[in-house]
């Protein structure tokens, strides 16, 4: 009773809006056909990366640490399988924001490694100012942030790699973790 029209804005963001086909009775359930919005969508990326970085207390010491994973391109179905991880003890940091940025230095560590075309990547983190300076669309108010991250993502620009970049909440960011 109910179809997926799935369009771009200008700007080059996909849309995706759910119209009736039919009459739908107040509280009365809605169903499509297909998922091809979310299966067969025209964007879909040759990789995605996830990445997370934290710091917390344990047995009275600061510890931090940061992991990427580069996950295969979908299946028929829109599964992905974890293809390489790669993680980092930080001695010594005690602030998570710093860990945040090392792991998505880590994840553009594994992305430049990567030889598969197209070069497309969906870039996934949870930490909203990292992945907004990482898609040019804010700036870090730390110095020591952008410090870790403007080689890695020059280095990412110059090899032609097309990415984008999407905000997760944490906890759909737990394999990264």
């Amino acid at each position: 009773n109910a179809a997926w029209k799935l369009s771009r804005c200008k700007c080059g963001t996909f849309i995706a809006n759910l119209h009736a086909t039919g009459y739908i009775r107040k509280g009365g359930e809605v169903t499509v056909s297909a998922q091809e919005h979310v299966i067969n969508f025209e964007y879909s990326p040759s990789v995605e990366i996830t990445w997370d970085g934290g710091a917390k207390e344990v047995d009275g010491i600061r510890v931090a640490g940061a992991a990427a994973i580069l996950w295969s391109a979908s299946d028929a179905l829109g599964d992905r399988r974890p293809l390489t991880i790669s993680s980092v003890s930080l001695a010594g940091e005690k602030w998570s924001p710093i860990a945040e940025s090392f792991g998505l230095k880590l994840a553009v560590s594994l992305l430049l490694r990567n030889t598969t075309t197209p070069r497309t990547a969906r870039m996934v983190g949870d930490n909203l100012a990292i992945i907004r300076y990482a898609a040019s669309q804010g700036r870090l108010r730390h110095p020591s942030m952008q410090l870790i991250l403007d080689e890695p993502l020059k280095e990412l620009a110059a090899t032609g790699w097309e990415t984008s970049w999407f905000a997760v909440r944490s906890h759909v960011n737990s394999a990264a973790h």
